[in-house]
């Protein structure tokens, strides 16, 4: 496959090393893994839960991009002075993430500083991303996700889907990460017998990320396989969160470089 790409200003293409190992084909895994399966205990249906692109970390670094990401947060309208007004904030720097004060920014290698917002009683808390930080950094963490069991009947996972406007609902079979059912494919699901269950709609993600990979794996697999967001799993395919285009764009990543090729 060739790189035509022609990034903007400021970044350099993907790694066409990287890119080619990420092809459509399990076999182009950057992860030699067999095919797996689970069994819905119910019906011993037998599902595969293989992705056909596994993401880890691939050691690239070749300065994809670099950008400011800013969080907006309040601040205690009594604060005077700019140490005491940024020591006194408290927010996370992820969705689910813990809470912190910003002065715990000041020992972070990514704080730049911070500076007035257009809001009142607000900040802007300026940090730097590089294609060399951690997907685990970045990502929205598990408890933010919509994440049920596969034995949970269809009817029930529909409303929920309903009740969190969720777009999609991530699949577990005990701890196990096994796939994804689409909000779609629920709302077509209105006449679905009592005992249907999850395991009848599931079906294996397109493509999943390492807890281990950094933002430059990322983007090469977001871009190869034209997705829109990627589920992050740990060692033992255990959901640690999910990633997306919005979260890559707010940290600095040029937009360009996402749809150059789609």
């Amino acid at each position: 496959m060739k790189n035509e790409m022609n990034p903007a200003k400021g970044a350099a293409p993907v790694d066409q090393a990287s890119v080619d190992s990420l092809g459509d084909s399990p076999t182009n895994s950057p992860v030699d893994s067999p095919i797996d399966s689970v069994e819905d205990p119910s019906t011993k249906r037998k599902l595969s839960v293989t992705p056909k692109t596994q993401t880890q970390n691939t050691g690239a670094t070749s300065s994809t991009f670099e950008g400011i990401r800013e969080v907006v947060v309040a601040v205690d309208d009594k604060a005077e002075g700019r140490h005491q007004i940024l020591d006194g904030v408290q927010f996370a720097c992820q969705p689910g993430g813990e809470l912190h004060s910003g002065e715990a920014c000041k020992h972070c290698h990514r704080f730049v500083n911070w500076r007035p917002h257009t809001s009142p009683n607000q900040i802007s808390i300026r940090c730097l991303w590089t294609e060399d930080d951690p997907v685990t950094d970045l990502m929205a963490r598990r408890d933010t996700c919509l994440v049920l069991q596969a034995d949970t009947p269809l009817k029930t996972a529909a409303t929920m889907v309903q009740e969190h406007d969720a777009p999609h609902i991530l699949v577990e079979y005990g701890r196990r990460f096994i796939g994804v059912v689409h909000r779609a494919q629920l709302e077509s699901s209105s006449n679905a017998a009592a005992d249907e269950t999850l395991f009848t709609a599931v079906r294996p993600a397109r493509a999943i990320a390492s807890d281990k990979a950094n933002l430059y794996d990322i983007v090469a697999t977001l871009l190869v396989c034209r997705l829109d967001w990627l589920p992050v799993v740990n060692e033992e395919d255990h959901l640690v969160g999910t990633i997306d285009q919005q979260q890559l764009r707010e940290a600095g990543l040029d937009p360009a470089l996402l749809t150059m090729n789609h």
